[in-house]
């Protein structure tokens, strides 16, 4: 039988290759988000640090932190004139930096100023929710809830 030699792939060949391609995207595809998670969370804990520094600027010049209404993402926070820090925007539409001011009320920075402070986020990588207070202690679970005192760092390893 004289059979010509025909240049070209089988079609099992063509499958093969298909589903290589398949399991390198979805590896890769898995690797970029893991790394979006891990990107996000090193933002929340920068902005937890910096959330602590302005809130203690604030609390130096105006006696107090600000009252719950005042904390707004994305806008100046200010102590009378004095501009303190821009309220940080968690870095995923999914979450949201809840903002509890607490404690006793006082007069200060052209309005009302309070004695503590929660700010609840949370953390991709970790699969749960945290919370850190105006001495910058921070712990799993709910605010409110109490909870394990943990690493501000720890949380994005």
């Amino acid at each position: 039988m004289n059979l010509k030699h025909q240049k070209g792939f089988t079609l099992i060949e063509l499958l093969v290759i298909v589903a290589i391609i398949g399991l390198l995207s979805s590896i890769i595809s898995t690797a970029v988000n893991i790394s979006r998670v891990r990107a996000r969370d090193a933002k929340r804990v920068q902005d937890l640090k910096q959330v602590k520094a302005g809130m203690d600027l604030y609390l130096n010049t105006g006696n107090g932190y600000p009252d719950t209404g005042v904390w707004v993402p994305g806008t100046l926070l200010l102590c009378g004139t004095v501009e303190t820090f821009k309220v940080p925007s968690d870095p995923s539409p999914l979450y949201a930096y809840t903002y509890a001011a607490g404690g006793t009320s006082n007069a200060g920075c052209g309005g009302t100023v309070r004695s503590t402070w929660t700010l609840q986020f949370y953390v991709e990588n970790k699969g749960g929710y945290y919370h850190i207070d105006q001495d910058g202690v921070v712990r799993t679970g709910l605010s409110g809830s109490g909870g394990a005192i943990v690493s501000l760092d720890s949380l994005v390893k």
